[in-house]
């Protein structure tokens, strides 16, 4: 019930942005779409840096090695996305 209650004050930091994000337990999925990647993958990162600072607010950290980035496509072309934790 706690960890609901911290979790609520990140889900709605994104309210009005172009992130989705969702909790699920004690995960959270962050999602953007849209047509350039490179657009997606800086709002994504600021995103991320967001998550960052309310964990630091909250003394909650993230675990870099668990986070993962995926890029969903209608062409297929394999692309790196320079996307990190800070």
């Amino acid at each position: 019930m706690i960890w609901n209650i911290i979790a609520d004050t990140l889900l709605t930091q994104f309210k009005g942005t172009p992130i989705k994000v969702i909790g699920y337990a004690d995960d959270v999925l962050l999602m953007i779409s849209g047509k350039y990647s490179q657009t997606m993958t800086t709002l994504m990162q600021k995103a991320l840096k967001k998550v960052t600072y309310w964990g630091e607010l909250n003394g909650l950290t993230c675990n870099p090695t668990k986070t993962n980035a995926m890029l969903f496509s209608m062409t297929y072309k394999k692309q790196f996305i320079p996307l990190r934790m800070q």
